[in-house]
């Protein structure tokens, strides 16, 4: 399920505020969280596109999925 790709990927715990460039919460440059407010629907989608590619990749290589159908099942439950 893909949240509106006009909503903040922020999760509350920014670390940008310590001095990181990269916020370890929501994966977000600094100048992404500075500027969020003033971004485009358009940058808000590019950026939030960007992180789900991220969150993907990373899992895919934490994750086996064998049975597809069986998956789909449970996700329901």
């Amino acid at each position: 399920m893909h949240k509106n790709r006009s909503t903040t990927p922020c999760l509350g715990i920014c670390t940008t505020t310590f001095g990181d460039q990269v916020c370890k919460g929501c994966k977000r440059f600094s100048h992404e969280i500075v500027g969020w407010t003033r971004f485009s629907m358009e940058e808000r989608a590019f950026v939030n596109d960007r992180l789900e590619k991220f969150k993907l990749m990373v899992l895919k290589n934490r994750f086996r999925i064998d049975d597809v159908d069986l998956f789909a099942i449970k996700l329901k439950e």
